[in-house]
């Protein structure tokens, strides 16, 4: 018999079970808590997080958003860090927060290196296109295409 009803441990209300999330851990049980008191809890948790350890959230927060968009650790971050001396890949300047942006290939999703923001913008409004990338530095050269 399939189950249609499950009590909320927060709340204490008996809802269909399209008011909880399925669990991550477990594949196919139903989380303890309702949606609308998952949602309260995790805006109260994450919201306490950030006040009372701040420096340590955003820290945390930064690393996994780097994990998860470019496949690396923080630690391969800090040796490129370290083999790029600190510095911009392309300009050669340090940050001024001392944190430079992961520059990868959009078509392949490897990492490049580390660049300052002004570089890595730079990179995205020539579209990663070595050719106007050439053009532009032969228009500042005074070179006429």
């Amino acid at each position: 018999m399939e189950r249609t009803h499950k009590v909320c441990t927060i709340c204490g209300e008996t809802k269909s079970v399209s008011d909880f999330h399925f669990t991550v851990k477990e594949r196919g049980y139903l989380a303890s808590r309702c949606k609308p008191c998952a949602q309260e809890y995790a805006r109260t948790y994450n919201h306490l997080r950030r006040l009372l350890h701040p420096g340590e959230v955003a820290s945390a927060d930064r690393w996994e958003a780097i994990r998860r968009k470019y496949g690396i650790t923080q630690e391969d971050y800090e040796e490129l860090f370290a083999a790029q001396d600190g510095v911009c890949a392309i300009c050669g300047k340090e940050e001024s927060n001392g944190k430079l942006s992961v520059d990868h290939d959009h078509e392949t999703g490897d990492v490049r290196g580390l660049l300052c923001r002004l570089c890595n913008l730079g990179l995205s409004y020539w579209k990663d296109d070595p050719g106007l990338l050439l053009s532009a530095s032969q228009y500042l050269s005074g070179v006429r295409v």
